[in-house]
């Protein structure tokens, strides 16, 4: 609750910043992506949850599904409010739902309370160490000439890397800020808690329970249908080790395919009967050394312990290295899939999850001097933000 209440903090200070005779209209932003949102919301008043492309002069049938922001739209014909300001609001539910989700899913792996409190709030507000390179690109430090070369030209344009903190929603934390992202967040993360349960205890309701949320997820943003492919691949690839039956393997594989793959043909149709071509935009690729910067903390456990979680491993860890693997195999696919950035949806959580395991399994409590490098290594995105 706290933190839903904290989100709407910027929207308070614009609004009591805001002179005299004028009025706050709820926008934060000047974004290119946060107008097209603005104008989805308008838009399905209108048309519906399916919109046409406002943004071409070339004339379209309604071929895209926006359920978001029809919901938003819905909302402000009903409360009155701008859809501006319902999208400000919607926030808060998201981000209550967002660290409820977050704490089961983590207290499913994790049953020391204060194990699972680390890496709840580790995961929560934690990030990386890209901030640090903005950090010199935004200060004076830039007009350092060793600085500027190594910090600094990779990362102007033509940029050659891209920090996870120029995207908008690769952490937690970043997420929380951006209800676009954070509806997205929460719909992933109950997607992977209902794969977390089919895994571990097979069930045909539970089958069920995913594949609706799989589609659910993909319908509300067609990336994640993508990722959740490839992290059920990876849990089931890896947990097949750690003795799941092959057919509870190939129910689960069956469950996401089918639930995905119906939402993506149903969008193709659409696409394809509107007359709009298909858009030839790619995502930049990842770079290892980003993606190392990106979660430090889980990167220093996982080489002083990750050999033996392994070897330990039940198949609830099967479970989580399964779950990293999926998100990477789609972040380091950049030659090939034209949207790597897109895998980091939850990677953050299995990564955080496996450090905590890793860290308590030889400990009850964190040492101060573990606790200082945690904040000097994940809070920079949290200041940068």
């Amino acid at each position: 609750m706290l933190l839903g209440v904290l989100r709407m903090a910027p929207y308070a200070v614009a609004a009591l910043r805001t002179p005299p005779g004028w009025e706050f209209s709820g926008n934060l932003t000047v974004s290119p992506d946060y107008m097209q949102y603005r104008t989805w919301a308008r838009q399905t008043q209108v048309e519906g949850p399916i919109v046409s492309d406002r943004f071409t002069a070339e004339p379209t049938s309604r071929f895209l599904p926006v359920p978001l922001y029809w919901g938003i739209g819905a909302l402000a014909g009903v409360t009155g409010l701008t859809p501006e300001w319902v999208y400000a609001w919607l926030g808060v539910p998201l981000t209550i739902a967002m660290v409820l989700l977050l704490y089961v899913v983590i207290r499913r792996f994790l049953r020391d309370p204060v194990a699972v409190r680390w890496v709840f709030w580790a995961t929560v507000l934690g990030g990386g160490l890209g901030a640090l390179l903005l950090l010199v690109e935004e200060t004076p430090l830039r007009t350092i000439h060793p600085l500027y070369k190594l910090f600094v030209e990779p990362i102007e344009s033509p940029a050659l890397v891209i920090p996870f903190e120029r995207y908008r929603g690769n952490y937690v934390v970043q997420a929380l800020l951006d209800t676009h992202f954070l509806a997205f967040w929460v719909a992933a993360t109950a997607a992977m808690l209902a794969l977390v349960e089919a895994t571990l205890a097979p069930a045909r309701r539970r089958l069920l329970v995913m594949g609706a949320l799989f589609a659910g997820a993909t319908i509300l943003h067609v990336y994640e249908g993508v990722t959740l492919l490839a992290i059920t691949a990876g849990v089931v690839a890896v947990c097949l080790r750690r003795g799941l039956p092959r057919r509870d393997a190939a129910a689960l594989l069956a469950t996401a395919t089918a639930s995905v793959a119906v939402v993506l043909v149903g969008m193709l149709l659409l696409q394809r009967g509107s007359g709009y071509p298909t858009p030839e935009w790619r995502g930049l690729m990842v770079a290892p050394a980003i993606l190392l910067l990106a979660y430090p903390v889980a990167w220093l456990l996982l080489a002083v312990g990750g050999i033996r979680f392994w070897q330990e491993a039940t198949r609830e860890g099967a479970l989580l290295v399964g779950w990293v693997v999926g998100c990477l195999a789609l972040v380091l696919a950049g030659p090939f899939f034209p949207y790597p950035d897109r895998g980091t949806m939850t990677l953050q959580i299995p990564l955080m999850i496996i450090a905590g395991l890793i860290y308590f399994r030889d400990r009850s409590r964190v040492r101060p001097r573990d606790a200082m490098l945690l904040v000097l290594l994940s809070a920079p995105t949290l200041v940068h933000r």
